[in-house]
């Protein structure tokens, strides 16, 4: 997370750009289980789709990123393409 708040703070931004989001929120939570991360993403049409553009993607940025999601998660292009979409069940802003 410092790195990209850091040194790759505009190559993150362009990354998100190019994905069409207009919006990244990631929350630490803190569970008798362990520690969780949520990340929230916004944008122009459907988020999973920007995720999978992010995994496609041929920017260095990206490609690390890519690596990253795919050590941390296990998850890549093909995977991300085939996973159920989040189904919304409360958005007080909509």
């Amino acid at each position: 997370m410092k790195e990209i708040q850091g040194p790759r703070a505009k190559e993150h931004a362009a990354s998100r750009r190019r994905a069409g989001l207009t919006r990244e929120t990631v929350v630490l939570q803190k569970t008798p289980q362990g520690e969780m991360a949520s990340v929230i993403l916004e944008g122009r049409g459907d988020a999973a789709l920007s995720l999978l553009r992010t995994l496609e993607g041929t920017d260095p940025f990206d490609r690390r990123f890519a690596g990253r999601v795919t050590a941390f998660h296990g998850i890549t292009a093909p995977t991300a393409n085939r996973m159920p979409r989040n189904e919304p069940v409360f958005d007080r802003y909509r």
